[in-house]
């Protein structure tokens, strides 16, 4: 069975659900439900690279297991118009001038239902939001939920437009994957997004298959992938455990970043970079609509 417990680092209280073996996961409500935590397998192994102390989790720069609302990535001078209305979302990417992620990672949760059964435990989370931000005035309710048991982590994400003109979003999870020894992956073919230097889309895209056979991970990537179809990645090491990444179809961009040889961040979104002005993968909600996204993690011994 599993044991609901809350410890702080710092001034941020984690709620822990896990069962006698170790397996479960660590959630920071106050940081947009980030997870802190994910043990996953037999014997509840830490897969995800965790907050070291509270001003981590305050300043959260690479953005460990976020959300991501209401856009993942980047957006080109934090500008954008919807009904034919500019608005601006905050720089907080100034070196490059754009707007990153969204604000959601700043908000915190409710967590509005723990359900611990034999062999896995699912936790909700919700956010009602009052479109009390200038630069994205739509008024909306959000669902979270986490489920894990020994073998599966999923998320699933739900949004319900409930305000009165349509609704623009995109939505991300941004995991930290950390192994012991240097990563390797694989992927199907896919479709790589070219970039310029401020990482923005050029609008080109060219087909992708460096990786379709497993392999260590020698290049440095911060790269947008849009999937033909079954998105999915494959991470691990030959020595320890592999972890595979799964989304829906309405999640068919991936987003990969490895920043050191034995970490790596497996993104799955629902639409491209600069989505709001691009609309590759924009998602417009009417009201009373709802929009319901889910990914998935499996650990393979």
């Amino acid at each position: 069975m599993f044991k609901q417990t809350t410890y702080s680092i710092n001034s941020y209280e984690v709620l822990s659900v896990r069962n006698l073996k170790g397996v479960g996961i660590d959630i920071i409500p106050q940081k947009g439900g980030a997870i802190h935590q994910l043990y996953l397998g037999e014997n509840g192994t830490p897969i995800l690279n965790p907050f070291i102390k509270g001003t981590d989790i305050k300043s959260n720069p690479w953005y460990k297991q976020a959300l991501l609302f209401p856009f993942p990535n980047r957006l080109n001078n934090g500008t954008y118009v919807h009904n034919d209305i500019e608005y601006h979302f905050p720089i907080n990417e100034t070196d490059r001038n754009n707007a990153l992620h969204g604000f959601l990672n700043k908000e915190t949760l409710e967590v509005s239902e723990v359900n611990c059964k034999e062999n896995e435990v699912e936790v909700k989370l919700t956010y009602e939001y009052n479109g009390h931000y200038p630069h994205y005035p739509f008024p909306c309710k959000l669902s979270i939920t986490y489920l894990v048991d020994e073998n599966t982590f999923q998320l699933s994400f739900q949004i319900e437009n409930t305000g009165s003109t349509s609704l623009p979003y995109g939505f991300g999870w941004h995991p930290y994957f950390l192994f012991e020894h240097q990563a390797e992956i694989s992927m199907p073919t896919t479709y790589r997004q070219i970039v310029d230097k401020r990482l923005l889309p050029t609008g080109e895209e060219v087909l992708y298959n460096d990786l379709t056979t497993y392999k260590t991970l020698h290049t440095s990537l911060d790269t947008c992938f849009r999937f033909i179809d079954n998105p999915t990645v494959k991470i691990g090491n030959s020595n320890s455990y592999q972890l595979e990444i799964r989304s829906t179809q309405s999640m068919d961009y991936m987003q990969i970043f490895n920043p050191e040889p034995n970490l790596i961040a497996v993104e799955p979104v629902t639409c491209n970079i600069d989505a709001f002005n691009t609309k590759k993968g924009l998602t417009n909600l009417m009201p009373n609509e709802y929009g319901i996204h889910q990914c998935e993690v499996l650990f393979i011994c």
